[in-house]
């Protein structure tokens, strides 16, 4: 049976047809893929061949640099009889749409499988087949040719990614350790862009088959235990000029904060309109049952005592707390946020040179483009670099000068509904250096904690009446 790979190969005139039909014989006398035996045969390099595939059908051509520290959480989404079967190995997962290197981009089959497994619509990137090998072995323990796992394989915990754009982030190096993934320090330089590549799938269907929750909550209860809407509230705006530097702003929302919180009582003033859109901040104090240090929260490495603390938080101050405490173990900055109709408000962050009032005066509006608005929509994490929005900019200069290369967005919810975003870099490094399921797990745990609080307040409202 002639493959769609073939046709597209006969059809530039790469190979003929004698070349063709030898290739579909070899292929099918050694159980191998049409690729293997093609490039085998020695018809076609393989770096060749990713070139094509990613010329011919306009999708991503995979470097090296995007297989660097892959998420253990991105590589449990396929299983590894897949991946054996149709060598790939996923690299992303951006607005619901996962992102599958291939050595065979044509193989529909492939993609229709990890769509139905995952339950996220699956899209191409064109990969070498030595490159794909390599990720295969690394994290999942295949052998390259023998179709074997390795005894004793441990999956690779160092967090890494690929950006929405498919930057290539660093010069990579063979480890003699025995990764095929090992950066170059001396070599990084500065994610160039790509303005040939083809842009993202649309956001796809969020996680399908959700079981339907019996009990539904009663409209303002999210809203009685988050606050959302419940006052109004004073919006000082920031605007960005042409003039103005990322320093400057820094210094602007620094004495504004200390000026509002100097002047704030326990009662806001009607909002402000903001024309323009970007962040802002505001005197706005998500409530907090305990008082929280002056100084930044302290890390908390241990994901059983984390897990126990938002398991028996009694209030949501302390589950978003914990959720920050374990999250900044692993990531340099950590913000969490809360949805409050239209706008997401800074409740509680951490990391270098991240203040506590610094984060409460931010602002972000749903209203603007950013990577915050498409985490909320779509329900589904983000990782990757940071889009290039007026929003997102304005995110990042109020967090200092550095603009990290790999973030990381979690939404929270609660009934399907989302309630609470939080967010993580890696600050200076040029990647997450550890694995952060651990953190999907604790938000999974904090989303359970949350609703719990909900149904103590409705059942204790009952138990009054």
């Amino acid at each position: 049976m002639r493959s769609e790979a073939g046709t597209l190969l006969l059809e530039s005139g790469i190979i003929d047809e004698n070349q063709l039909q030898r290739v579909l014989s070899s292929s099918v006398a050694g159980g191998q893929t049409f690729v293997q035996a093609l490039i085998g045969l020695g018809y076609m390099d393989d770096k060749e061949l990713a070139a094509f595939f990613s010329s011919k059908l306009q999708i991503p051509l995979a470097e090296k640099s995007l297989f660097l520290r892959l998420p253990t959480f991105i590589t449990r989404l396929v299983p590894i009889d897949i991946v054996m079967t149709h060598r790939t190995v996923p690299v992303m997962l951006h607005q619901g749409v996962l992102h599958m290197a291939m050595s065979d981009p044509t193989n529909r089959e492939a993609l229709e499988e990890i769509s139905f497994v995952t339950g996220y619509n699956a899209s191409p990137v064109a990969t070498p087949d030595r490159l794909l090998e390599q990720a295969m072995e690394e994290y999942y323990g295949i052998l390259p040719d023998r179709g074997q796992t390795q005894v004793n394989y441990v999956p690779a915990v160092d967090e890494g990614g690929l950006s929405s754009d498919f930057p290539i982030f660093s010069t990579l190096v063979r480890n003699p350790s025995g990764s095929h993934f090992e950066e170059s320090p001396e070599l990084i330089a500065e994610a160039p862009s790509t303005p040939n590549v083809t842009e993202l799938s649309p956001a796809g269907p969020k996680k399908s088959d959700q079981a339907t929750l019996l009990i539904e909550p009663a409209s303002g209860e999210l809203e009685e235990l988050f606050g959302l809407g419940s006052r109004d509230q004073e919006i000082i705006h920031l605007t960005k000029t042409k003039k103005s530097t990322i320093s400057s702003i820094n210094d602007a929302i620094v004495k504004k904060v200390e000026s509002v919180l100097d002047q704030a009582k326990s009662e806001e003033t009607r909002p402000k309109t903001n024309p323009i859109g970007n962040v802002i901040e505001t005197n706005i104090k998500p409530p907090a049952s305990q008082q929280e240090p002056e100084n930044q929260l302290t890390a908390l490495n241990d994901s059983a005592k984390a897990k126990y603390l938002v398991d028996n938080a009694k209030d949501r101050d302390e589950i978003a707390r914990t959720l920050v405490q374990f999250s900044s173990s692993l990531m340099e900055r950590v913000v969490i946020f809360i949805i409050k109709k239209d706008m997401l408000v800074g409740w509680m962050g951490t990391g270098s040179k991240v203040k506590k009032d610094q984060i409460k005066g931010i602002i972000i509006p749903l209203s603007s483009p950013s990577v915050f608005r498409t985490v909320k929509e779509t329900q589904t994490d983000y990782f990757g670099s940071m889009p290039r929005t007026s929003a997102n900019e304005m995110f990042l200069a109020t967090l200092g000068e550095v603009r990290p290369r790999q973030v990381l967005l979690i939404p929270i919810t609660v009934r399907q509904k989302a309630i609470c975003i939080l967010y993580g870099d890696c600050g200076k490094r040029p990647g997450f250096r550890k694995d952060l399921s651990s953190i999907h797990l604790l938000a999974l745990d904090a989303s359970a904690a949350f609703e719990r609080l909900i149904l103590e307040k409705k059942i204790n409202r009952l138990v009054k009446k």
